[in-house]
């Protein structure tokens, strides 16, 4: 049996003549009036445990959870093996006018027009094409973390 209220709301008659939604308040004010009991210590030991065992794995679970310390200490890492990246490659391209691989020729013809390219590009260009690749890199892989998490985290 049903009732509907003058708001459009149908609400169902329970045991007694009250109203769903009072009897759910009536239950929600018992269960509150309800002592609080204590957790038995077996599972206090088993909840620590998990605690701990989530913050020794954390490392795993993502650069985000890492400690603060730690992340600001890889990007500073990261910065810096590719300043030397950078730093070296421009060492090789450098010194590739003075000598010659007799060995590969095509890999010297190449880097040579990337040598004679370069030198009569103007630096804005070099640096803009740089700081383009830096940002479609971090695109791609903003996307791949976007995929992998929607495919392979569960959620």
């Amino acid at each position: 049996m049903q009732q509907t209220s003058n708001n459009g709301d149908s609400k169902s008659n329970a045991p007694g003549g009250e109203s769903v939604d009072a009897l759910a308040e009536l239950v929600d004010r018992w269960l509150r009036e309800q002592p609080l009991r204590r957790a038995p210590d077996s599972l206090q030991t088993r909840v620590m445990a998990a605690i701990e065992h989530r913050e020794r794995r954390s490392w795993q679970q993502g650069f985000h959870r890492w400690p603060l310390v730690a992340r600001v200490a890889f990007i500073a890492l990261s910065a810096g093996v590719a300043k030397l990246a950078v730093d070296g490659s421009m060492l090789l391209l450098s010194s590739m006018g003075t000598f010659s691989v007799p060995r590969l020729p095509l890999a010297t013809a190449l880097l040579e027009a990337v040598l004679a390219v370069s030198r009569h590009l103007p630096q804005l260009w070099l640096y803009g094409g740089l700081a383009l690749s830096i940002l479609v890199y971090g695109g791609l892989f903003g996307i791949s973390t976007a995929v992998y998490r929607t495919l392979y985290i569960p959620r």
